[in-house]
């Protein structure tokens, strides 16, 4: 149990009012994924509606199909939103109900930390650090198999620097209940396709293909792209030359493909890694601790006066626009004009 100055009773109580509070939340939320779903249908049957029935209307199709095109974005990514918003939830549900369970110290589906125990160790079996009973066994709340490793290193490596700083770390945790479980949620919603060495051995191992003297050239290029669209949408050019532009732009997009589609492969898999760590390093950044220690290991995590969530959430902005151009309602469009 974490070190709180609550009772037992006090903690049932707070654990239970925050169960039932998510189950309310999960049906609001399964209600309005539905309606999104059938929105996003119509969306998308109207736009083949306007496609089919309206195909005369030469240079200003453009402009209902674009607008068509942009509210099915927006509602996939409402409902990619709302999705993750219900598994929070359930997240947190399931974390009260375990809460709950352990007070009445029902251990038996918690993680023994066996896997850790050795033998050689100076003093890990005579104090029981791992195993059925033991302290992991009681304390462990970790949701990332890296922080279950990390927990078990800090038992196993008898550290006793900077005892009252860590005392402090524990003594402001120890009051945030909520903050921890709302933490955890997040946490427990990480879904590691690739484990963490083998994103940061691609990364320090990565050779950019696209020559660096081709950037203003692709700015260029999108800029005479939207004029070329805008031009065609005021009827001032012939279908031919859009068309034609389109084309220029999917051979030039083209010559990259086959490097393209690896690097998209490489990092598809890691990017939900990236988006979730980002949104866990925000929750730390984002609270005004007490704690020396915490302040510090945020500092430490900053590059270049930038703070660690920022640049992730930076970089897997990049990875989501990689992974977009895999979507066929926009890949031609976007390597055809960007």
């Amino acid at each position: 149990m974490y070190f709180c100055s609550m009772t037992k009773k006090e903690l049932f109580e707070l654990y239970e009012s925050n169960r039932i509070k998510e189950v309310a939340k999960i049906e609001k939320l399964e209600q309005a994924i539905w309606q999104n779903s059938l929105m996003r249908i119509s969306v998308f049957a109207s736009i083949i509606a306007v496609l089919y029935f309206f195909w005369n209307w030469e240079g200003w199709l453009l402009v209902p199909i674009v607008i068509g095109i942009v509210l099915f974005l927006f509602l996939v990514r409402r409902q990619l939103n709302l999705d993750y918003r219900k598994r929070i939830s359930v997240e947190r549900k399931d974390i009260q109900e375990e809460e709950i369970r352990l007070l009445d110290k029902n251990y038996k589906d918690e993680a023994t930390g066996a896997e850790f125990a050795l033998v050689d160790h100076a003093y890990c079996q005579d104090v029981d650090l791992f195993g059925k009973g033991s302290f992991y066994h009681y304390i462990n709340r970790t949701r990332l198999d890296k922080a279950s490793g990390e927990l078990a290193k800090i038992l196993l490596s008898n550290d006793t620097d900077n005892i009252v700083e860590k005392q402090e770390v524990v003594a402001e945790l120890s009051k945030l209940v909520t903050w921890r479980h709302d933490y955890s949620a997040e946490a427990g919603l990480v879904d590691i396709e690739q484990n963490v060495s083998s994103i940061e051995e691609w990364m320090e191992s990565y050779e950019r293909f696209v020559p660096k003297w081709m950037k203003p050239l692709i700015i260029g290029f999108s800029i005479l792209s939207l004029i070329v669209i805008l031009l065609y949408i005021l009827t001032l050019i012939p279908e031919g030359i859009a068309i034609l532009w389109l084309f220029v732009g999917i051979f030039i997009s083209g010559i990259f493909l086959k490097k393209v589609n690896a690097l998209q492969n490489d990092t598809s898999k890691s990017l939900s890694t990236f988006q979730q760590y980002s949104k866990l390093l925000e929750r730390i950044e984002e609270r005004s601790w007490n704690a020396k220690m915490i302040g510090d290991k945020i500092d430490e995590a900053s590059v270049e006066g930038l703070q660690a969530s920022s640049s992730i959430k930076q970089f897997g902005k990049l990875l989501n626009s990689l992974d977009q151009r895999t979507n066929i309602m926009i890949s031609i469009f976007t390597n055809g004009f960007g």
